[in-house]
C-alpha cells in the first residue's frame, strides 16, 4: 500500500508490466465502465488537475493518470520508492518517457543545472531498472530556456502550451470512442485507426509535443 509509511528498508523495485498494444489498452479501460460517458467524466477530472495551479502531488498524480488514459502503464517511482523520476510512462516499442515535473515555476524562469541533474539521475535509474529500453528525458517546464551552466543535450521539455494541446487531442480521441456505439472488438479497430491518424502514438507524441531546450 503506497499510502502508508515507507519501511526503513526499501523493497526491490519491480518494473511495470510490459505494455500491450496501445489501442487494446485504451479500449480495455473504457470497457470497465458501464456507461462510456462516465469514462469521459473521469478524464475531465484528471485534465483539470494538469495545470500549474495544482499542487505538486496533484499534478504528478494527474500526469501519471493521463498516461493511463493514453494506454500506457504508468507510475510515480519517486513517490513510491524515493528514487527515480516523478512520473514514468512505459510506452510501446520498448521506451520510457521519464518525467520530472517543475510545477510552481514562474513562466520566464529557465531550467537550472540542479533541475537538469535531477532529470539525468532519473534517467539513470530508469536505465538500471529497464535494461535495453530507450529513454526520453522530459522536463514538464513552463518554457524552453536553460541557464548558461546547463548543456541541454537530449533533454526535452513538455511546456504547458504543448501539454494543453496534448490534452485537447487526447480528449478528442477518447470522446470519439466513447460516443461510438460499436462493440468492444470493433471499438479497438476504430481506436487503432484514430491513433494512426493522430499524434498520440509514442513516436509521434514525442516528436510533436516534446520540444528541445534552447541553450
Amino acid at each position: 500500500n503506497r499510502n502508508i509509511n515507507r519501511p526503513r528498508t526499501q523493497p526491490p523495485y519491480v518494473q511495470l508490466t510490459k505494455p500491450g498494444q496501445q489501442a487494446e489498452a485504451i479500449v480495455a479501460h473504457i470497457k470497465e465502465y458501464d456507461y462510456r460517458r462516465s469514462y469521459l467524466g473521469e478524464l475531465e477530472g484528471v485534465l483539470s488537475r494538469l495545470t500549474p495551479a495544482s499542487t505538486t502531488n496533484q499534478f504528478e498524480q494527474a500526469l501519471a493518470d493521463f498516461g493511463s488514459f493514453l494506454g500506457f502503464p504508468t507510475e510515480r517511482p519517486d513517490n513510491a520508492y524515493a528514487k527515480g523520476p516523478d512520473v514514468l510512462w512505459v510506452v510501446d516499442g520498448g521506451c520510457g518517457f521519464v518525467f520530472e515535473a517543475k510545477t510552481g515555476k514562474k513562466l520566464d524562469n529557465p531550467l537550472t543545472k540542479d533541475q537538469a541533474g535531477q532529470l539525468l539521475q532519473a534517467a539513470e535509474w530508469f536505465r538500471e531498472n529497464y535494461v535495453g529500453f530507450d529513454c526520453i528525458k522530459v522536463s514538464v517546464h513552463p518554457n524552453l530556456k536553460v541557464t548558461p551552466s546547463v548543456v541541454a543535450g537530449d533533454l526535452v521539455a513538455l511546456t504547458y502550451d504543448s501539454l494543453n494541446m496534448l490534452k485537447i487531442e487526447t480528449k478528442e480521441l477518447l470522446t470519439a470512442l466513447c460516443e461510438s456505439v460499436l462493440p468492444p472488438e470493433q471499438l479497438t479497430i476504430l481506436c487503432e485507426q484514430l491513433l494512426s491518424k493522430s499524434n498520440l502514438k509514442p513516436r509521434s507524441l514525442a516528436k510533436h509535443y516534446f520540444k528541445a531546450f534552447r541553450d
